[in-house]
């Protein structure tokens, strides 16, 4: 699936949107692979009804990251050129991400999801054993904007 949304990836905004989407849940998403952060990225984006989401993340178990240079640099354009804040997530409430360990891309990518969700109510996180990171991705998540002055971030600890 994700190799099939991956093709044409450096467009952002393709004519295909997924209007019956209202709950999403991907498993084992690698957000050290850049063309897994940019397929997820499509796919939440071009779906406008999306109310849910759900974020199983694995940190390189599975083999090597994929770090093409090439495409690399879309993903970290996106994230310092703005125009992440091009696009809202207006139906989003509930987003539940588990086994984050605070690597710049997850960040990037909660900082994405919390100042473009208007209508956000809670985020989940779950994060994994390492104590020492915890609190400093903690600190960090309590810093970021966040576009719905009713969303509330949850810690949850093991």
């Amino acid at each position: 699936f994700e190799q099939h949304l991956s093709i044409g990836i450096d467009q952002w905004r393709p004519q295909m949107t997924h209007d019956h989407l209202k709950i999403i849940e991907l498993v084992e998403v690698c957000f050290e692979d850049t063309n897994e952060i940019l397929v997820v990225i499509r796919l939440i984006t071009n779906s406008p009804n999306l109310q849910k989401l759900d974020i199983y993340v694995r940190h390189g178990a599975l083999g090597p990251p994929n770090r093409v240079p090439g495409v690399e640099a879309p993903v970290m354009e996106f994230w310092k050129s703005g125009r992440s804040s091009d696009y809202t997530l207006k139906r989003l409430k509930t987003v539940t991400m588990i086994g984050l360990i605070g690597a710049p891309h997850e960040m990037e990518f909660i900082q994405f999801l919390l100042r473009n969700s208007p209508v956000l109510e809670e985020m989940y996180i779950h994060p994994t054993d390492t104590k020492a990171k915890e609190v400093d991705v903690l600190l960090e998540l309590l810093q970021f904007q966040r576009a719905s002055p009713l969303a509330e971030i949850f810690f949850i600890k093991k």
